[in-house]
């Protein structure tokens, strides 16, 4: 089923979404800095104006804006997210602090990302067996109903695996 902030939504709340960048963790940080209280529309054409994010491409940028920092820090189940996030940006406080930080909007407002942290991650981590593979993590994504293409699942799994997503947290 189509969404508005892009990406197919399966069951009541995972998207594709993720498979456009995963954490995106110093795009978010630079938007959170740049962010305002004026009206979303202009901040977002300032920021792809401005060429804010450094990308090759506008539309690169516009896309970063509206599938993953708009619907996780500014329309996201907590709203005006990045207002949390920016005073800790205003002192430049220290990685081991924004992180968990950022981790936590972002696992709000993905579900996916919560889900794989809390029941598979999690578990994994208390185990000798630390490797994580493709398969298991398509495995993982069929257990949840994600009937998508070999193609999209395989580019959501890549961005679900421990080496992008989570890394970029820890």
């Amino acid at each position: 089923m189509p969404n508005p902030s892009g990406g197919n939504q399966v069951g009541p709340s995972y998207t594709t979404r993720i498979q456009k960048g995963g954490a995106l963790l110093e795009e978010m940080r630079q938007l959170v800095r740049f962010w305002s209280a004026s009206p979303t529309d202009e901040l977002r054409e300032a920021a792809v104006r401005a060429n804010l994010l450094n990308k090759a491409t506008r539309t690169r940028a516009a896309d970063i804006l509206r599938r993953t920092f708009i619907p996780r820090f500014v329309d996201g189940p907590i709203r005006d997210a990045w207002t949390l996030a920016r005073p800790l940006e205003d002192v430049q406080a220290p990685p081991q602090i924004i992180k968990p930080v950022y981790f936590w909007i972002t696992a709000r407002a993905e579900p996916m990302i919560a889900d794989f942290s809390r029941e598979f991650l999690i578990a994994r981590s208390v185990t000798a067996h630390t490797e994580i593979g493709q398969s298991e993590v398509l495995g993982w994504l069929a257990t949840k109903g994600c009937k998508w293409s070999p193609s999209v699942s395989t580019k959501v799994e890549v961005h679900m695996h421990l080496s992008s997503v989570m890394r970029s947290f820890a």
